[in-house]
């Protein structure tokens, strides 16, 4: 088997979770809040096979939904997952400037 082909299946998903674990993680304060999030929507996801997300469907690879085009599911899990993750960053400065109040 080719591991770039793995590696290249499995990065868009990560990308998306890690964004929304980061982005769950700051605004709660809660690591464990972070992980049940992104725990439950791997699940959701799984068992519901993407009939509500659609396009942003996390196991397009494996198990591809009629009328989805890979190459755009992929790329939204990116964009989307990157955007998590400049959200995340947006609520630590303000944070760190105080306009969002830690615990």
């Amino acid at each position: 088997f080719d591991m770039r082909l793995i590696v290249l299946a499995a990065c868009p998903p990560a990308i998306y979770l890690s964004g929304l674990a980061l982005l769950i993680g700051n605004l709660t304060q809660n690591v464990w809040a972070a992980s049940a999030a992104v725990i439950g929507y791997w699940a959701f996801e799984f068992q519901l096979g993407g009939t509500q997300t659609q396009t942003l469907f996390l196991f397009d690879k494996t198990h591809p939904l009629n009328g989805v085009n890979y190459d755009v599911n992929r790329l939204l899990l990116i964009a989307v997952g990157g955007g998590f993750m400049l959200a995340n960053y947006a609520v630590y400065r303000l944070r760190r400037r105080g306009v969002i109040l830690a615990r």
